[in-house]
């Protein structure tokens, strides 16, 4: 294959996700396919403890789940969600997208930080490999739509104070 076609493969795949979906689809969580977003962050006028119960409360309920919580280091990691690529057989590649929630002290408050992460999970038999997938891209803006919906949800619940 010829140099610029090469290119021009590689920028179709991208422009689709790499799996035939939009770049503009979403996840089962809202979230949009495409560029990997900067992570996005705000500072809540709430003592730690309860913003880190709100951003627990808002990632259960906004469909994301918690598969990893260090309340000392002040990180949450949602459990992924699929967003391309098939996962049945013997052996499969999915592109997968999680979120991880930093949870930190702050003058006035607590800061919460939102990230991004897109991987690919490769398996063969039972044994799986997981890859980061970059998809910046420096003539698309990234859409930071997602994060900044979980950061005002959470300090929702983190003001409004617990059990609500």
């Amino acid at each position: 294959m010829r140099p610029g076609r090469v290119a021009l493969v590689v920028a179709a795949g991208l422009a689709l996700g790499a799996a035939g979906r939009p770049a503009g689809a979403e996840t089962p969580g809202g979230a949009a396919v495409g560029a990997a977003a900067a992570p996005a962050q705000r500072t809540v006028p709430a003592p730690l403890e309860r913003v880190w119960a709100a951003a627990e409360a808002v990632l259960e309920r906004e469909g994301w789940g918690i598969d990893h919580a260090d309340r000392t280091a002040g990180v949450l990691v949602s459990k992924s969600h699929r967003l391309a690529g098939d996962d049945r057989g013997l052996q499969a590649t999915t592109r997968r997208l999680r979120l991880r929630v930093r949870v930190a002290p702050a003058a006035g408050g607590t800061t919460v930080t939102v990230e991004r992460e897109v991987f690919a999970r490769e398996r063969v038999l039972w044994v799986e490999r997981e890859a980061a997938v970059v998809l910046r891209d420096a003539l698309v803006p990234a859409d930071t739509g997602l994060e900044r919906r979980l950061l005002a949800a959470i300090g929702e619940a983190a003001r409004s104070g617990p059990g609500h």
